[in-house]
């Protein structure tokens, strides 16, 4: 039991570390992109992978958590009840997930995958979600990470930390925007000594970027380019 509890801690803490890095990850892109162009910088800036969720029904995970443990998961589930703000776990709230932030909620144990479930409360989803009554048995469906099994005021089950709940058995439409890809460009032109060039990163599209004219130096040239 010591262990469990030992390795339930580590995961969630875990957890919440990829919900903190992934908002700065995204605070930081915003701030890159509305820089104008300049030559292909030499530092690196770490981007986070996209997250692959694993179809998985809701018997499986109810009999195998372990083998999702760790893993990003989407569920066609069935709905248990709401989690008292009273009767968070332990292993939760130590790590920052508590009430104040979060929705807490249970998978059906027959029916479901007999999960309990942790969902922000900015989560506007969420917020649709729980807007209306969730009678037992209600179909919904889940995407989110699967934690371990600990001991709850519920029984022993798994903890998730989800990402998208919404009604019925449907995989939800995607709210993540295609993001189209920065392209790098190069100029060459010829001199005396050689052929020389400059590379150069256009992160959007769209917008006028100005660069030094290679073949008057002292003027700008001005570009839009659309992809």
């Amino acid at each position: 039991m010591r262990k469990i509890l030992i390795a339930s801690m580590a995961l969630i803490a875990a957890l919440g570390l990829v919900a903190v890095w992934s908002a700065r990850a995204q605070t930081a892109g915003a701030g890159a992109a509305a820089k104008t162009a300049a030559p292909e910088a030499k530092t690196e800036t770490a981007t986070e992978e996209p997250k692959v969720y694993i179809p998985v029904g809701p018997d499986k995970l109810n009999r195998f958590p372990q083998d999702f443990e760790g893993h990003y998961v989407q569920v066609p589930d069935y709905f248990g009840e709401r989690v008292d703000n009273n009767k968070f776990p332990g292993e939760a709230t130590r790590n920052g997930i508590t009430s104040r932030g979060y929705f807490g909620f249970t998978t059906h144990r027959a029916s479901g995958s007999n999960v309990m479930c942790f969902v922000s409360r900015d989560n506007k989803e969420a917020q649709d979600f729980f807007n209306t009554p969730l009678p037992p048995e209600t179909e919904i469906y889940l995407m989110g990470r699967v934690g371990p099994k600990v001991i709850t005021d519920y029984g022993i089950t798994p903890l998730m930390l989800v990402d998208r709940v919404v009604r019925g058995h449907a995989a939800p439409p995607s709210l993540v925007e295609e993001k189209k890809k920065p392209i790098t460009f190069v100029i060459e032109w010829q001199t005396e000594t050689g052929i020389k060039s400059q590379t150069y990163t256009i992160p959007e599209p769209g917008k006028k970027y100005v660069i030094p004219d290679p073949y008057n130096p002292g003027k700008k040239m001005y570009m839009t380019f659309s992809f």
